[in-house]
C-alpha cells in the first residue's frame, strides 16, 4: 500500500505549519506586532508556544527568506 509523504515544511519535523510561521512573520514585520505582544494574544487563546521557540522559528524563517532573496529580482 502506498503512503503519501508529508509536505515539506520550513522546519523539518517541526510542529508549526507554514501558515502559522507566515502569520507570525507577517504580524511581526508588516504589522509591527512584536513577538512578546503576539505571545500575549496566544496566551489569551490558550495556545502559548514557548517564546524562545518562536524566536528560533522566526530565525529559521528569516534565514529561508534571505536565501530566497538571492533568486528574486530586485
Amino acid at each position: 500500500m502506498f503512503k503519501a509523504s508529508a509536505p515539506v515544511r520550513i522546519i523539518k519535523n517541526g510542529i508549526p505549519t507554514d501558515a502559522l510561521l507566515a502569520q507570525i512573520h507577517e504580524a511581526r514585520n508588516a504589522d509591527s506586532l512584536l513577538l512578546y505582544r503576539q505571545e500575549a494574544i496566544y496566551v489569551r487563546e490558550k495556545v502559548a508556544p514557548d517564546q524562545v521557540l518562536v524566536v528560533q522559528w522566526m530565525g529559521r524563517v528569516d534565514f529561508e527568506l534571505k536565501s530566497l532573496g538571492k533568486f528574486l529580482p530586485l
